[in-house]
């Protein structure tokens, strides 16, 4: 965001501050984006503009419904677990003393149980990022030409199992829905992500939901 002053005129005598103009801009290339986005989903007749009848989720998206998308493991280390937590504000004893976590029930330090989705997360240089900072190739590669933007639309986890120190974590991504919908804004498609996370011992401990609205 840049932040402009606009002089209004020299401020004597405690009068009137200047005024501020504040100019919100979009990374090179968006508007260029965001004009093949409308070109996607409308066309022009006679009338004027209006949405196009063709639909934004293809067959290809919907047989895509079921199949898994992304696989990954990691291993728990406990300093790296203890700084994201007082990163974060987190400082629960049971997470940094083990006596305290043993008073508590657990035969260890646990883990912060928002923490497990660190555990997979690899290195990308920042030429892998995209505008947003986000690493490229999110989407789970959902073709979607018609609704090419991507908005991260909430986040659900259960935790059903301690997660320690020396942990081996495997997370399997599958899609669970593909659904066009339509709000006050127009048409947008909805996509439904669930992960399981499974231990070195094949116990399942933690899943998630993951929703990614898309126009």
């Amino acid at each position: 965001m840049l932040v402009t002053p606009l002089r209004r005129g020299v401020a004597r005598g405690g009068g009137a501050t200047p005024r501020k103009h504040v100019s919100l801009y979009s990374p090179p290339g968006a508007n260029i984006h965001r004009g093949r986005a409308c070109a996607a989903r409308r066309r022009c007749d006679e009338g004027g503009w209006r949405m196009s009848d063709e639909p934004m989720v293809p067959p290809e998206a919907t047989a895509m419904i079921g199949q898994e998308t992304r696989r990954g493991t990691g291993v728990v280390y406990q300093k790296e677990a203890q700084r994201w937590a007082a990163a974060v504000g987190d400082l629960n004893p049971r997470y940094f003393d083990e006596e305290a976590a043993e008073a508590e029930g657990f035969s260890d330090t646990p883990i912060p149980p928002l923490f497990v989705s660190q555990v997979m997360q690899g290195v990308t240089i920042r030429d892998g990022l995209r505008h947003d900072g986000i690493p490229g190739g999110g989407g789970g590669g959902i073709p979607l030409n018609n609704a090419p933007r991507r908005m991260a639309g909430g986040e659900e986890y259960e935790f059903l199992e301690p997660i320690y120190p020396g942990d081996t974590l495997t997370a399997v991504t599958h899609i669970a829905n593909i659904e066009e919908k339509t709000g006050r804004s127009g048409r947008f498609v909805l996509m439904t992500s669930e992960t399981t996370y499974t231990n070195q011992d094949g116990v399942v401990v933690v899943r998630s939901r993951m929703s990614t609205i898309a126009n």
